[in-house]
């Protein structure tokens, strides 16, 4: 049973951490200036390739979570900002082209 409690805490730790990394990639992201101009506000997503790292090395319903902390976080940290109906409408997206992929 401990050994349960310890794996299930050091997935809730690489969680935490590629989330955080998630986070940081995306605020950093927003300082780049975009030069194109038919397309303001569009960004890079680079904070997309931690969504794909966790694809690859954890199971669905973690990067799930994942996805959901990842795409809070930086809302709630810019006060809503942008408006929470794209992030879900991104967050399903996503799942959805990667369950298709799984299949």
């Amino acid at each position: 049973m401990s050994t349960y409690k310890a794996d299930r805490t050091r997935q809730y730790i690489y969680i935490a951490l590629l989330c955080a990394q998630g986070v940081i990639i995306g605020l950093l992201e927003r300082m780049i200036p975009f030069p194109f101009a038919f397309a303001p506000g569009a960004k890079l997503g680079l904070a997309n390739l931690i969504t794909i790292i966790s694809l690859f090395t954890m199971s669905i319903p973690d990067s799930f979570i994942l996805m959901c902390l990842r795409l809070l976080l930086p809302t709630w940290r810019h006060a809503f900002n942008i408006p929470l109906q794209r992030r879900w409408c991104r967050l399903v997206l996503v799942w959805h082209a990667a369950h298709q992929t799984i299949r």
